[in-house]
């Protein structure tokens, strides 16, 4: 396992819950900028300029977490202002696409109150695996690793997918790769606890053969949002990095992006590569925690062994998993238009 990169930051305050979108808008933005600076004079760098025009891959990043705003009237798809980082998609070309890709992607899962694209942005493979599969339950044919696999063959051929993921071209790809390069690294985006109604750990992939469904209303934490900690769920906890890290490239970052092995691993499969290496990296993520018996919320109350040592962990993880972002997304784009 590579070296944790921890820093002595002050502690950040955790603020209340709120729907959970990972890394928040700075950790995406951090990658991004990272991934730009990576980027910058090279021939992937000027490709990826001209499809997305004014925008740079720290603004890009952002996009499919602003297209939850999209709300549904009947077979009406209007976009509500959602926060001020979203404002640079608000012009009204970029206002259409949103509610486009919104109405096109709407009814592409088993349902969701956030209409089926907000469900392209995660798995839930069980810690108890050392890697992703299809076979597994928590993965899905429209969860993170495939949709990410989808958005980076149209990058690659320009050419429109319509099922199981709606992408009608490169810019929206690009716009997603983005955006769930992002997500694959924040390690309760991919890995996840199973848990009994009394709070012990479950697997829910032995004996094989298990009820899905019934896995889901019973024993799934939905990546640590049905686990409630001090401050909100524990999803939340890992969405929000320190402020003090800010959101641009700074030297440090940058170095610690140039230190990391790069994946060298052909395109198709990096997707399946990453979400491997999260879900080995959720193990940590999720260990250290005493967690109860469900309330009658259906959330399963927990509390850290040891919050300081969590802390310190979390936040030294949180830094090599952003930085590490950067730099794949930076390979990624690489391999497919040259460095």
């Amino acid at each position: 396992m590579k070296k944790l990169w921890l820093l002595v930051l002050l502690a950040v305050a955790w603020s209340a819950p709120r729907p959970a979108q990972a890394w928040l808008y700075q950790g995406h933005e951090l990658t991004g900028a990272i991934a730009d600076a990576l980027l910058a004079g090279t021939a992937a760098g000027r490709r990826m300029k001209l499809i997305l025009g004014a925008y740079t891959l720290n603004k890009a990043a952002l996009w499919a977490d602003c297209v939850r705003a999209v709300r549904r009237e009947g077979q009406h798809f209007e976009y509500r202002h959602r926060d001020e980082q979203c404002a640079p998609f608000e012009t009204a070309d970029e206002r259409a696409r949103m509610e486009d890709y919104a109405r096109r992607n709407w009814d592409k899962c088993n349902g969701g109150p956030g209409g089926c694209h907000s469900t392209f942005h995660y798995a839930d493979i069980a810690r108890r695996h050392d890697h992703y599969s299809e076979r597994f339950v928590g993965a899905f044919r429209t969860d993170i690793v495939q949709t990410l696999g989808r958005a980076i063959r149209v990058l690659q051929t320009g050419q429109a997918l319509r099922d199981p993921v709606d992408i009608r071209d490169r810019k929206e790809a690009l716009l997603i790769v983005a955006h769930l390069v992002g997500d694959m690294h924040q390690p309760l985006h991919v890995g996840a606890l199973y848990l009994r109604r009394d709070g012990s750990e479950m697997n829910p992939d032995q004996p094989p053969g298990q009820d899905r469904q019934a896995i889901e209303r019973a024993n799934a934490t939905r990546g640590g949002n049905e686990i409630s900690v001090a401050g909100g769920s524990l999803h939340f906890v890992w969405d929000e990095i320190p402020a003090a890290w800010g959101v641009r490239a700074t030297p440090p970052l940058l170095a610690a992006a140039r230190a990391v092995a790069q994946t060298r691993a052909q395109i198709d499969m990096q997707p399946r590569l990453f979400a491997s290496e999260t879900v080995r990296r959720s193990c940590i993520a999720l260990d250290g925690l005493s967690i109860g018996a469900r309330n009658e919320r259906g959330k399963w109350p927990a509390s850290f062994k040891d919050p300081e040592g969590y802390r310190r962990m979390r936040e030294g993880m949180q830094r090599e998993q952003v930085v590490m972002a950067g730099l794949r997304l930076a390979e990624l784009l690489g391999d497919i238009w040259g460095r």
